[in-house]
C-alpha cells in the first residue's frame, strides 16, 4: 500500500498526501485509526489517540483532499452505524468518531452525519450492545456536530451513563437552552461527586450564552428548582464571580403588576441626585413608575423585565414544540382550523415579529412577509430556534426610551392599533406565543401525547 512519507522525527510530508489516490487515502486513513499514531519522540501521547495526526494535518490540506478525507470519514462512520460486524465497532470506531469536530463539523456533509449519528445513537445496538466508550464518542460527535434536539432524547441518553460521563448530556441540554439543563440539574441528586461534574462543564454553558444570560435564565428558574440544585448553583456562580440578584429566590412580578411607592422612594433617594427622577409610563393604558437601580438595584431597564420572561415563554414553547409528531402533521381538530404543522410554523413564526416592531415604526398587513411551511419537527425547532435568537438580540439592543416610543399595525394605511413598542412586545409576540402554544398542547392532548408541563405538571406527569 502506498502510504505517506514519515521521517523519524515523526514529521509527515504533505505533498505524499497530496498525491495519494483517494483509494489509497481510504486505505491509509483505515490503517491509521486501527492502529498507533506516530511516537514522536518526547510525545505526551506515547503513540496513542490515532486520530491526531489526521486532526493536525487536516487543515493543511488542500481543498480537494479535504472533501476526500471528508467523503472518508462520512463512509466509515456509516459503516459503524448501520453494520453489527463493523470493524469500527471497537477502540478504532471511538478514533473515528474523534475526527468529527475537524473534518465534518463545517462541511455539507453535517447534516447527513447528524441523521447518522442520531439514528445510531436510538438503535438497539448502540442501547444495549456496544460500549458505554462508543456511546460517549457518538454523543460527543453530535454535540461537536452542535445538534439541537430534544429534551427527551438527552434524558433518555442519561439514563444509561454514570455520573462521571454527565458532561456530555449537560452540553447537549445546552445546544437548546439553559432552562433544559436547569431542569435536568434540579433532577439529579446533588452530592460531591455529581457536583464536581457539573462544576467542570457548566462554565462552558456561560462563555456560549454570556455571563448576563446566564444569571438572567437562573434567576428566573431558581424558584423551580430542587434546594439542593438551587444551593449547588448558587455555590456555583459565587465560586465563578456570578452576582445574581438579592431576590432571586423570589418570582419577580410581570411589569404590569409592579407598583412602588413613590413617596417612599423620594424618603429614601430625595428629589435630587443622577438617577432619582421618575417617569410615569403608560403600558397598555397602565400607569407604571420607572424604578431606579438604587431603589432597586436588580431592576436596572425594561429590557431586566422583557428579557427573562421572554426567555422563559420561548424555552416552555420549544418544549411543546419538541412534542410535535412527524406522523400527524396533517391533522386538525376540525375542518376550519390549523393542522398540526400550521400552528407549529405559526409559533415559529410570532418571534420574527420582534426585530420589525424594534426595528420600524410601523408595518402594513397587505405587504406580504414570507413564512415558508417547515415539514419536519427538527426543520421546525432549528427555525424556531433561530427566529428566538435573532428577537432576543433585537430586544437586547433597545433601550427604555425606544421601548416606549410608538409602533403601529396598519391595513392599507388604516390604523389597527398603535401602542408603546414594549406593549406591542408583551401582547403581540408573548402573550401571542403563549395563546397558541396553550391551542398547541390541546392538538396534543387529542392525539394522545404526553403534554409537557407549563407553569406546573400536566396529567401527564403527576
Amino acid at each position: 500500500m502506498k502510504r505517506p512519507h514519515i521521517n523519524e522525527h515523526g514529521q509527515i510530508d504533505l505533498p505524499s498526501i497530496e498525491a495519494l489516490e483517494r483509494r489509497e487515502l481510504r486505505d491509509w486513513l483505515y490503517e491509521r485509526l486501527h492502529g498507533p499514531d506516530i511516537n514522536v519522540p518526547s510525545d505526551p501521547r506515547d503513540g496513542g489517540m490515532p486520530h491526531f495526526l489526521i486532526s493536525v494535518i487536516y487543515p493543511k490540506l488542500s481543498r480537494i483532499v479535504q472533501e476526500d478525507l471528508r467523503g472518508i470519514v462520512f463512509d466509515f462512520v456509516k459503516d459503524l452505524a448501520a453494520n453489527p460486524r463493523s470493524p469500527w465497532r471497537n477502540e478504532a470506531g471511538e478514533e473515528l468518531l474523534m475526527l468529527t469536530d475537524p473534518v465534518l463539523v463545517h462541511s455539507n456533509r453535517r447534516e447527513d452525519m447528524i441523521d447518522v449519528l442520531h439514528g445510531f445513537a436510538d438503535s438497539p445496538e448502540l442501547l444495549s450492545q456496544t460500549s458505554t466508550a462508543l456511546r460517549i464518542r457518538v454523543l460527543q460527535a453530535l454535540v461537536a456536530l452542535e445538534y439541537r434536539t430534544t429534551r427527551e432524547f438527552w434524558h433518555q441518553q442519561g439514563q444509561l451513563l454514570l455520573t462521571r460521563q454527565f458532561p456530555v448530556i449537560i452540553e447537549g441540554l445546552g445546544l437548546i437552552d439553559l432552562s433544559a439543563v436547569f431542569e435536568w440539574l434540579s433532577q439529579r441528586n446533588w452530592d460531591d461527586s455529581f457536583k464536581t461534574i457539573a462544576f467542570s462543564v457548566l462554565p462552558i454553558l456561560v462563555e456560549s450564552y454570556t455571563a448576563a444570560k446566564f444569571i438572567s435564565v437562573l434567576e428566573n428558574m431558581l424558584p423551580e428548582l430542587s434546594p439542593d440544585c438551587a444551593a449547588g448553583l448558587r455555590d456555583f456562580c459565587e465560586d465563578q464571580g456570578l452576582c445574581l440578584s438579592p431576590s432571586a429566590d423570589v418570582i419577580v412580578p410581570p411589569l404590569s403588576l409592579l407598583s412602588v411607592d413613590s413617596s417612599a422612594s423620594k424618603r429614601k433617594t430625595g428629589r435630587e441626585g443622577a438617577g432619582t427622577q421618575r417617569r410615569e409610563l403608560a403600558v397598555v393604558g397602565m400607569p407604571l413608575p420607572l424604578v431606579t437601580h438604587s431603589e432597586a438595584p436588580w431592576i436596572h431597564t425594561l429590557i431586566n423585565f422583557m428579557l427573562p420572561e421572554f426567555d422563559h415563554e420561548m424555552s416552555l414553547t420549544r418544549k411543546a414544540l419538541e412534542r410535535l409528531p412527524e406522523e400527524n402533521l396533517a391533522w386538525r381538530p376540525h375542518k376550519k382550523s390549523m393542522s398540526f404543522r400550521e400552528l407549529a410554523n405559526h409559533l415559529v413564526n410570532i418571534p420574527d415579529w420582534t426585530p420589525l416592531i424594534i426595528d420600524t415604526d410601523f408595518f402594513d398587513v397587505v405587504t406580504n412577509r414570507p413564512t415558508p411551511e417547515l415539514e419536519s419537527r427538527q426543520k421546525i425547532l432549528n427555525a424556531f430556534d433561530n427566529n428566538v435568537n435573532q428577537a432576543r438580540k433585537a430586544i437586547s439592543s433597545a433601550n427604555d426610551d425606544h421601548l416606549m416610543k410608538p409602533w403601529s399595525l396598519l391595513s392599507r394605511g388604516k390604523q389597527i392599533f398603535t401602542l408603546p413598542r414594549m406593549a406591542v412586545l408583551r401582547s403581540f409576540v408573548l402573550n401571542h406565543v403563549i395563546h397558541h402554544r396553550a391551542q398547541f398542547c390541546v392538538y396534543l392532548r387529542l392525539n394522545n401525547i404526553p403534554v409537557p408541563s407549563i407553569y406546573g405538571p400536566s396529567a401527564d406527569e403527576l
